[in-house]
């Protein structure tokens, strides 16, 4: 939405979506398209390969979505992937899934532009509801890979006594989670008496932490200078470096290993002790070393792709 919005008009065309996503742009003034891209269209920007698989037979610009994160196999949906052919441009947060892309597809081009989602959420409005409030998150199950998955398993008997924990010294409890899995959240936070939060966006608005274990939100998070709490999960490999998240850039903020160490640990990140502060600046330099303006280089990107496409 903020590339769309950035570029001219005359070169915009028409915001596809799918029925669940409508309700957000036409919240935002747009009013979108629900289905795909026709025949006729010659350029089409998606932030995901499924939707490559849905518009098939069309050029793609690629926004590599969230941090770029990669599990070494090669999968489609992240950055490096096969089967992005018909890509005619990707565009990357930072240095290294550009490499991935150009290792991968060594004659499409491949810019870093940083990240126009961070820029749009460092503009949001926060909302002080009168008490410190922490967000607790999870990935979904998926089975790509051990470090792919969620730590929920792990965390879930422990959550009542965090939510208790945290709401006796006078802290606010918010649940959210990955959008695959919003039916399992909503019923996990309704049985644990915490508010499900649906839109990232109103996450950033409402909450002072950001408790998750594996999603590119722990980085965008902490690129809005919040403390972050990041779950670690006895399944998740230490032997191998799938970068960002696992391992050089997981010190974005305090790691828990143990369930029981939770709820000092979240407290003690609240805290945002010095320490953690510099952590956190060093990782997000790294996956995203710029912000403002992101949404400007990339529509000028698109500009320049666009001009070249029959």
């Amino acid at each position: 939405m903020p590339i769309w919005e950035a570029l001219p008009e005359d070169l915009r065309g028409e915001f596809f979506c799918n029925a669940r996503s409508g309700w957000v742009l036409r919240g935002h003034g747009i009013r979108p398209r629900v289905g795909h891209p026709g025949r006729g269209t010659r350029l089409v920007v998606v932030a995901g390969h499924t939707d490559i698989q849905l518009s098939r037979r069309r050029r793609h610009v690629l926004v590599e979505h969230g941090a770029g994160q990669s599990y070494g196999d090669g999968h489609p949906g992240y950055s490096g992937g096969h089967d992005r052919d018909s890509v005619v441009l990707f565009l990357c947060p930072n240095e290294v899934v550009a490499e991935r892309n150009r290792q991968a597809y060594p004659a499409t081009p491949s810019e870093v532009v940083g990240s126009p989602r961070v820029e749009a959420l460092c503009a949001i409005e926060r909302i002080r509801p009168g008490r410190p409030t922490v967000a607790l998150s999870f990935h979904w199950p998926c089975r790509l890979s051990r470090e792919c998955g969620w730590a929920l398993p792990h965390y879930e008997h422990e959550l009542p006594v965090v939510v208790e924990g945290l709401r006796a010294r006078g802290i606010e409890v918010i649940g959210h989670g990955h959008p695959r899995a919003r039916q399992h959240f909503a019923a996990l936070w309704r049985t644990l008496g915490v508010e499900h939060v649906v839109d990232f966006d109103d996450v950033v608005a409402q909450a002072d932490v950001y408790v998750a274990d594996n999603s590119s939100t722990l980085f965008e998070w902490a690129a809005l200078d919040r403390p972050v709490v990041v779950l670690n999960a006895p399944w998740y490999r230490r032997d191998l470096e799938l970068w960002p998240r696992f391992w050089a850039c997981a010190g974005v903020g305090l790691q828990v290993e143990h369930p029981h160490q939770l709820l000092e640990d979240i407290l003690r990140a609240a805290g945002d002790p010095y320490e953690l502060r510099v952590a956190r600046l060093r990782a997000v330099s790294e996956v995203f070393p710029m912000v403002e303006g992101s949404a400007e280089r990339a529509a000028h990107a698109i500009a320049t792709a666009a001009a070249s496409v029959p």
